[in-house]
């Protein structure tokens, strides 16, 4: 089959190409022929402007921050050239006109209204000879209660196979008139990337990798670091008080960098499904707009670790809230399973 993926293949975020590039090899490690659909949400530019510069307030006293985020920007824009798009895309007439088998849409906050890059198309209004699934789209921080335009909700209930990221995406969907909603994992975890590998200058480190910066927890990570006899590596960010910070890494050094870690310390959702990936012990740090997502894979592998919130050390919180991974990897290898069952059935599905 031939099949267009649509989703912010423009993203420039380390979990939004992660997840791009798993979804693209699995689908091609199944037979089957990728394209990404090159639609761009409108203002995208601005959007991936204040993201990628991500500069701190009195950011023109940081002319160095500045440089290394312009540098990761042209970094992301290399990693997305390489991507096998279709022909610019400028509305929904134009997806049908690809010639598509089947339309995947999905992953990342595609359905919260309220993003930035949100636009109606990501709920297939306006693709109307195309078959469509949904492979793990989230709501993001979305009240699940938010109720859609007739049109919006119209374009859902058309769609062949639904499924969301979280529980609460799911709930979102299903109070919005969608039947038979499956939840299904995140695509990066349906997929290895072991030909994605380098190496570091240091070994034996703490890994930081966070959308707010770090700098209030330095006393307690540099303590723990200390007492370990740990390096510490920050990507995607400069610290000072790091042993290496690569602030532009690429997107083949994000995911390498998880790999060889002793520590995870992350306010991110990829941060901590890479984390879990990996197997290894982790900080999770609250941001309100990953709450949802967070929560939801924690309680599915049954992690009772809490958000840190510095009234205790690194070494009693990471002591009190300890990780079985044998359990956790037997209940995510089922998780994935039924993920991929649910892709594979639901091409089929379309194809028949």
């Amino acid at each position: 089959m031939k099949i267009g993926i649509l989703t912010w293949f423009f993203g420039m975020n380390y979990g939004a190409q992660a997840q791009l590039y798993a979804m693209t090899h699995f689908l091609e490690s199944q037979g089957h022929e990728c394209c990404i659909i090159a639609f761009y949400a409108p203002k995208y530019r601005i959007t991936n402007l204040k993201m990628t510069l991500n500069i701190e307030r009195d950011w023109y006293l940081h002319p160095r921050q500045l440089y290394y985020s312009i540098r990761r920007m042209f970094r992301f824009h290399k990693w997305i050239k390489r991507l096998p798009l279709t022909r610019i895309i400028n509305n929904p007439i134009d997806i049908d006109g690809l010639s598509l088998d089947a339309i995947i849409i999905g992953s990342d906050e595609l359905i919260n209204c309220r993003h930035p890059l949100h636009t109606s198309i990501y709920f297939s209004e306006g693709i109307t000879q195309t078959p469509i699934i949904y492979y793990a789209p989230s709501s993001g921080a979305l009240d699940v209660q938010y109720q859609l335009a007739s049109s919006s909700k119209t374009a859902l209930q058309n769609i062949c196979c639904v499924s969301g990221r979280d529980s609460y995406t799911c709930a979102f969907l299903k109070n919005n008139g969608c039947t038979n909603v499956e939840c299904v994992v995140d695509p990066t975890m349906l997929y290895h990337f072991k030909e994605l590998k380098v190496t570091f200058p240091i070994q034996d480190y703490i890994l930081l990798y966070s959308f707010e910066p770090l700098d209030k927890y330095k006393k307690e990570i540099c303590e723990y670091a200390e007492c370990h006899s740990l390096k510490i590596l920050s990507v995607g960010r400069f610290y000072k008080w790091a042993n290496c910070s690569l602030p532009y890494a690429t997107e083949t050094e994000w995911i390498s960098s998880f790999c060889n870690a002793s520590l995870v310390i992350t306010d991110s959702f990829h941060g901590l499904i890479f984390a879990i990936k990996n197997n290894k012990d982790f900080v999770l740090l609250g941001r309100t707009d990953k709450l949802n997502k967070n929560n939801d894979i924690l309680e599915k592998l049954h992690i009772t670790k809490t958000y840190y919130t510095q009234k205790e050390s690194l070494d009693e919180y990471l002591h009190k809230y300890p990780i079985n991974y044998s359990n956790v990897d037997e209940m995510l290898e089922k998780e994935i399973e039924h993920s991929k069952n649910y892709l594979l059935r639901s091409l089929q599905k379309v194809c028949t």
